[in-house]
């Protein structure tokens, strides 16, 4: 997706330096509107590698989409629940009686706040409500029609940088310490057919990787053109890159994941499968 910098970002990197062609490969890059729209794609074989989230894989692969997760892009970004700057909220015990709001419900921000709800102990005190979309996110924020919103700084930032919201905590402080969120992940026969192709395409994104976290002001630069950010929301998306550095997946990592999406319904138990995952030329932990 371009309104993600973590997605982005390392792709056009490449494109700047050429590294697709240094590689020797030919690259297309098409953005989808979503992780379930890039599945459809690669379902259909109008996509052989992308860039989306564990989440999506997982359940796209135990729906029976042919989809391998072949690298960790990113182990693990941090959804925080937000509220306004002028809140009565100053504490997580506070959030008991409020409204929060997710985009949609099934969604793993829906998940976060069941997670978030029972460790607090505030079941039930807790009003969920899905707004419709990012955008209803940050508008119901703005006009007060929810109290707060479980979203990653990433969709947040111009707010925050305004000085019109804050993080109230951070989702990633109720999770496992080992998880995966974002990934490269590719069709199985391409995988299969293609070994040394999709090795030299990881490559290349996590040349795109190093590239971005090398060059502070060009990424900074790429993200004002890509998503309108002011200097401070950019620089504010900048200094919370957390990539990964090799692309080294976390089989625990992955059966955490999946395990809280049986649990909370994100999806339906599938017997005798862990999570596909291939990292060409490297080991798994």
């Amino acid at each position: 997706m371009k309104i993600y910098a973590v997605f982005y970002l390392p792709v056009l990197a490449a494109e700047k330096e050429a590294l697709w062609q240094k590689n020797g490969l030919e690259v297309e890059w098409v953005s989808t509107k979503g992780g379930g729209a890039m599945m459809r794609a690669m379902a259909a074989g109008a996509l052989n590698i992308g860039l989306t989230g564990a989440v999506t894989a997982i359940k796209a692969a135990a729906a029976g989409v042919p989809t391998v997760i072949v690298a960790n892009l990113y182990p693990k970004e941090p959804f925080y629940i937000w509220v306004r700057s002028d809140s009565r909220i100053k504490k997580p015990k506070d959030l008991s009686g409020t409204k929060i709001g997710v985009a949609k419900y099934g969604g793993m921000e829906h998940v976060y706040m069941q997670i978030i709800t029972k460790a607090l102990g505030l079941e039930g005190k807790i009003k969920v409500v899905s707004v419709g979309g990012l955008r209803a996110v940050v508008a119901g924020l703005r006009s007060k029609a929810i109290d707060g919103a479980v979203q990653p700084l990433a969709i947040l930032v111009k707010l925050k940088a305004s000085g019109q919201a804050r993080e109230l905590l951070n989702t990633a402080d109720y999770l496992p310490s080992d998880w995966v969120d974002m990934i490269v992940a590719a069709r199985k026969d391409f995988v299969e057919g293609k070994p040394d192709t999709v090795g030299k395409m990881v490559k290349t994104v996590f040349q795109g990787v190093n590239y971005t976290l090398k060059n502070r002001q060009w990424a900074i630069s790429q993200m004002k053109i890509m998503n309108g950010y002011s200097d401070q929301a950019a620089s504010l998306m900048f200094d919370s890159l957390r990539f990964s550095r090799d692309g080294q997946l976390s089989k625990q990592g992955l059966r955490n994941v999946r395990d809280i999406m049986i649990k909370f319904g994100v999806m339906h138990r599938y017997v005798g499968r862990e999570p596909d995952q291939r990292r060409p030329g490297h080991p798994q932990r």
